[in-house]
């Protein structure tokens, strides 16, 4: 049972929290420049995105509302 203990680092559960942490705040980005009007930091505006894609472009907001 010791050994068992032992083998368990602490720092695996904190990387594992970290990398849970930063993919919620790469979704919650996504998520929040979807309403942004004009170009986001990663490109140009959702808008012409989803009218790129053949989408109406305010489908954005169904899409961040979704997501």
């Amino acid at each position: 049972m010791l050994e068992e203990d032992m083998s368990r680092h602490p720092s695996s559960a904190l990387l594992r929290s970290a990398a849970y942490w930063f993919l919620g705040f790469e979704f919650f980005v996504g998520f929040a420049t979807k309403f942004w009007p004009g170009p986001t930091l990663f490109g140009p505006a959702y808008s012409e995105k989803f009218a790129g894609w053949g989408f109406d472009p305010n489908m954005r907001y169904v899409s961040a509302c979704w997501s």
